[in-house]
């Protein structure tokens, strides 16, 4: 959006709610009128982008009103809020009330309702909910609603509210004609009753149509487009499927009828603007209190149907057009006048301002911000803060709005916004590692930084000022100074969270100016920030040293500090010191070592067995969301050094505790490095064998897909070890086989798959996903019309586990439901047999074996299960007789097996049956019961699970 705008409209509303929309686009076209500049606000859920609402009449903002931060950036581009449309102020109606009623909307701007409405009534608010609702509805600066009930309600919670007409009536005919018209619509000749109902239940549908013959008049029904159920009740009549631009098929088939017939408030008010004669067919589902109301302000309440004996009355009811033009009169007034006197303006000019800056730097937030607040530190204004998120720990900007200049400095400060290019030096590569046993042996790898820093050290004497992330206590991290060699190992070793920067622009500023020389060495995106920075202040950098490293990702501070916290309650004493990377078990397999206070114990995990590592690994759970886009990936940067291990690069000497790599990128650091090489063993190496085993020094690290999962539970105070717990058992991949750095596979196709069966042929609602498919020629997958059938879902990044579907000669599979098969599942159907499942799915690691006939209706199926209708092998009695023939498998449906579960044949599960886990099922079980056990015994009878 280019400009503040005066007012923001917010309406429930759907392409087949002609009455929402009407009101939508009543209200903003009423609001427009007044010489207000306004927009609709965008609802989360909608596909109508391509509709008349959204091409012809309104503008629309972009973003989606279910995005939260979204939501933030609105409060600067609207001075006033309002709400209207139908139910509006009902608990359930479209969207949650904390959006609906505005809860995100600051309390400096005005809050406006506008002939909102509770339904039929206080809708599903329980006591409990009001004085929540007596508070929401207290922030409002003009609270006004459509029915006398409504004003009641409103004194009842000691809110003051007046009753205001529907918001259609704040515009005449001539609009909602100019919207008929909108579109092409075919043109009827004949006389018609148009027919418009919203409950379209057999005895209203008859009361409508004796409603038609008594006036003599064809019926035309209009229902919304692909309304089956509707078009299959008026089979035999004629009728209008009004399509994505429904209200504009709608209006003009009402107003172009002979007459209307409608159990709808809308299709009235309608009727009454174009002075349509009607009838109104009493609704049962809601209550008629606001179509009584409008009938009885208008002298219309004959029109109203409640039965058949009511039909003649109200057909033959006189329209009184005087009545009727002055209340609509009075209603056009009287919205527009509670309109104008409602909405506020500032006294300044905010709607022409230049806010250009204000807009990139809303832009950027959350999704690409790296939280190196350089912004901050470089706003002359200070009107940029620091906010931490509340769940993840984060740090964000936050803009003071009211006390922003719109000078931009902010925005030449950000290393997103205002991205430096690398340098064009070419890059040297070297692995190694320091001939110091102590430097390296307490090092992450090679021991590379510390050398670096104890040469830059030699070379600049007392001049010399080190920057690095340290340990401010186990459970926080943030970047610190130190003057001399001996003060190094406060800075040395990998600390896997967001460090926080802090007053570091401001002295490191300070010392270039001063003269001194400092290195700099943090995340990519924190040294661009240093160097952005910079160069808003235009000291000389002559004497600046950056160093960065392969970063994998920035992990959330309180993530990391729920870790501490779970560890220390554990053990009942507090950490003392935290050490990533450990090398006590291997380089190659790095450990987590942890000490505590009071104790010489320690903990001393490895990476497969520490849940941090395990989360931020194998999962993914906590990057940063910038993380998940890097803008600082590459082997080309701005920094003088990038420092990495040297996975996968041999070297001729000892590589067994840890081996670092040195990429250097300026003239300056070749010129460092070179004084250094006598305390180093190096060997020159290609960027490319150093990419190889540095996924991330080109690639960003997605959030894996438990990552709302965690932060849902951390945020709910979930120990940490138990959310991790919860994930490893929601995640039963084979966990040893999944790549360390979670690399994304690429998925087969299903034409890969056919290969291993060419002449097999794969249903279009067999979504393959990779699963592996041996098929006879003769096999089928036979999916019925509506279901579908889904292989390999919820497959791991990274895992070889896949489904593997086996059908030999004339087998089959029908699916009659939606059924999901999980990743790691085994499923053999023999010659000729038949596996036939509903709806629902069989969860990982999970095997089906059908020699005959195995049946799963409708079911949820937990890992390690296993159903089987054959012993496999045969046994006979001394005449050579089978004894142990197969026997068919069969859950009638709403069927919960746990677990572990082993189903054999001959079994018959009842329907609305759960089977506690591990248990071995031989017999059948009856309907609704609750059996575990081996054998499962019925343990309980009478049940229901949802």
């Amino acid at each position: 959006m280019a400009d503040m705008y005066d007012v923001a409209v917010l309406g429930c509303y759907s392409n087949s709610n002609y009455g929402g929309s009407l009101t939508v686009l009543a209200t903003y076209r009423t609001v427009k009128d007044l010489g207000y500049s306004v927009r609709m606000l965008k609802l989360g859920g909608h596909k109508d982008d391509n509709t008349l609402l959204y091409n012809q009449f309104v503008e629309f903002t972009k973003a989606k009103i279910n995005n939260a931060d979204v939501r933030r950036v609105w409060n600067r581009y609207f001075n006033n809020f309002l709400l209207c449309s139908d139910w509006t102020l009902f608990k359930n109606w479209f969207l949650p009330n904390d959006i609906k009623l505005f809860d995100w909307v600051e309390d400096n701007k005005n809050k406006i309702t506008f002939a909102s409405s509770f339904g039929s009534g206080k809708g599903n608010y329980k006591e409990s909910d009001l004085p929540k609702l007596k508070e929401r509805l207290s922030r409002f600066s003009a609270l006004s609603v459509r029915e006398i009930f409504g004003v009641e309600i409103c004194e009842e919670l000691g809110v003051k509210a007046i009753q205001m007409p529907d918001p259609v009536f704040s515009q005449k005919k001539e609009f909602y004609t100019t919207l008929a018209e909108a579109q092409n619509h075919n043109k009827i000749t004949d006389n018609y009753a148009a027919v418009y109902l919203l409950d379209m239940d057999d005895e209203t549908i008859d009361l409508a149509l004796k409603t038609a013959e008594k006036l003599n008049l064809k019926p035309l029904f209009i229902i919304p487009n692909k309304d089956r159920r509707a078009v299959e009740k008026i089979k035999g009549y004629d009728y209008i499927s009004a399509g994505v631009d429904g209200v504009s098929s709608w209006l003009y088939y009402l107003s172009n009828s002979d007459y209307i017939i409608t159990n709808s408030f809308h299709g009235i008010c309608i009727a009454m603007i174009y002075r349509k004669n009607f009838s109104a067919i009493n609704r049962k589902r809601y209550s008629p209190l606001r179509v009584k109301e409008l009938l009885n302000a208008t002298d219309l309440i004959d029109k109203l149907i409640i039965s058949e004996e009511d039909i003649s009355k109200s057909v033959n009811a006189i329209m009184p057009v005087d009545k009727i033009d002055t209340k609509l009169e009075e209603y056009y007034n009287k919205t527009r006048n509670f309109l104008k006197n409602s909405i506020k303006t500032p006294n300044s000019t905010t709607n022409t301002i230049d806010n250009k800056a204000i807009q990139r730097f809303d832009a950027l937030e959350r999704n690409l911000c790296t939280g190196c607040l350089a912004c901050v530190n470089a706003c002359p204004k200070k009107c940029i803060k620091s906010d931490r998120d509340e769940v993840s720990g984060f740090i964000y900007p936050k803009l003071i709005e009211t006390e922003c200049v719109n000078c931009g400095i902010c925005l030449k400060a950000c290393p997103v916004l205002s991205q430096t290019k690398p340098s064009s030096v070419e890059n040297t590569v070297f692995c190694g590692y320091s001939l110091n046993n102590d430097i390296r042996g307490n090092s992450t790898s090679g021991g590379f930084f510390s050398e670096i820093a104890i040469g830059f050290f030699d070379k600049y004497k007392e001049n010399a000022v080190v920057f690095g992330a340290a340990y401010e206590t186990p459970s926080t991290i943030c970047h610190i100074e130190i003057n001399t060699p001996q003060e190094l190992p406060k800075i040395r070793q990998s600390k896997y969270v967001q460090s926080e920067l802090r007053q570091s622009y401001t002295k490191i500023e300070n010392y270039l100016k001063e003269g001194k020389a400092v290195l700099f060495c943090g995340t990519p995106c924190q040294c661009a920030g240093i160097l952005q920075y910079l160069k808003t202040k235009k000291p000389d950098i002559t004497k600046l040293y950056l160093v960065d490293f392969v970063c994998h990702s920035v992990n959330a501070p309180y993530a990391y500090s729920s870790y501490i916290e779970d560890l220390s309650n554990q053990r009942g004493k507090k950490v003392k010191s935290v050490w990533f990377r450990n090398k006590e078990k291997s380089w190659e397999i790095p450990s987590t070592r942890i000490d505590f206070e009071e104790t010489d114990d320690y903990y001393l995990k490895s990476r497969k067995e520490d849940d941090f590592y395990k989360g931020f690994l194998r999962y993914n759970l906590y990057p940063r969301r910038s993380c998940n886009n890097c803008k600082f990936k590459g082997v080309d940067r701005i920094t003088d050094f990038t420092l990495a291990d040297a996975w996968g690069v041999r070297i001729e000497e000892d590589s067994s505790n840890g081996v670092s790599t040195a990429i250097i990128h300026t003239d300056k650091g070749r010129e460092l490095f070179e004084d250094i090489k006598n305390r180093l063993y190096i060997e020159e190496k290609s960027v490319d064998i150093v990419a190889k085993g540095n996924a991330h020094l080109n690639r960003s690290s997605k959030a894996g897909k438990y990552s709302e999962y965690f932060f849902s539970r951390l945020s709910q105070k979930t120990p940490f070890s138990q959310i991790i717990s919860e994930i490893e058992s929601r995640n039963s991949t084979n966990k040893d086989k999944i790549d360390n750095l979670i690399q994304t596979e690429t998925e087969k196709t299903s034409e890969n798959i056919k290969n291993s069966a060419p002449e097999f042929k794969i249903p279009e609602n067999v979504m393959v996903n990779g699963a592996i498919i041996r098929a006879h020629p003769t096999a089928e997958i036979i999916v019925k019309g509506g279901a579908k059938l889904i292989l390999n879902n919820d497959k791991f990044p990274g895992s070889e586990s896949n489904c593997l579907i086996d059908l030999k000669a004339g087998a089959k599979i029908i699916v009659e439901g939606n059924f999901k098969i999980y990743h790691s599942c085994r499923i053999v159907v023999h010659k000729n047999a038949v596996l036939t499942l509903g709806r629902g799915y069989i969860n990982t690691d999970s095997k089906i074996i059908c020699s005959k006939s195995i049946t799963i209706g409708n079911a949820i199926i937990a890992p390690d299960c296993y159903i089987v209708d054959s012993d496999y092998h045969t046994i006979q009695d001394e005449n050579g007789n089978i004894i142990n023939p197969s026997a068919p498998v069969k859950f009638e449906g709403h069927v919960w097996l746990g677990q572990n579960v082993t189903v054999l044949k001959g079994v018959t599960i009842g329907t609305g049956t759960c089977v506690g886990a591990k248990s071995l099922v031989t017999k059948d079980i009856p309907p609704n019961s609750l059996a575990v056990g081996v054998p499962a015994k019925v343990i309980k009878s009478n049940i229901k699970w949802q």
